[in-house]
């Protein structure tokens, strides 16, 4: 991968998303994305911008090929682009059932699924390791 459009494409191939997709997530058109990944075209400071805060990736990656791809966030941060993504599933989606019903959760049943949480734990660790 030695341009950013080789970079680019390898980024859209591993999140599993189409050009059209992509493109939406950071508010450009999905020709200029097709352009970027040809080669054709160079984004902007503010795209790349974009891009390495919405996909997590690394700038020094994008940019030159340097480092690893994607950056690691603080659990705030992954737990805030969990729920953003979650919000963007449709109404009936499970995801979104879920969360919903985790939020009509009052402090005494929170703990009630802790503990629910903790033995279901327990029960998956490997007999080694108990």
């Amino acid at each position: 991968m030695n341009t950013m459009g080789d970079r680019l494409s390898f980024l859209i191939k591993e999140l599993g998303l189409t050009k059209t997709k992509f493109a939406e997530a950071i508010h450009v058109g999905q020709p200029f994305v097709s352009k970027v990944c040809m080669n054709a075209a160079v984004p902007s400071d503010r795209t790349i911008s974009d891009i390495c805060r919405e996909f997590h990736v690394s700038e020094a990656w994008l940019r030159y090929g340097e480092g690893e791809m994607l950056v690691k966030g603080n659990r705030n941060e992954e737990i805030q682009a969990t729920i953003s993504e979650i919000l963007a599933d449709e109404d009936d989606a499970f995801r979104k059932r879920l969360i919903a019903a985790l939020c009509a959760l009052d402090v005494d049943e929170w703990k009630v699924l802790e503990k629910i949480s903790q033995k279901v734990l327990e029960n998956t660790k490997n007999p080694d390791e108990q």
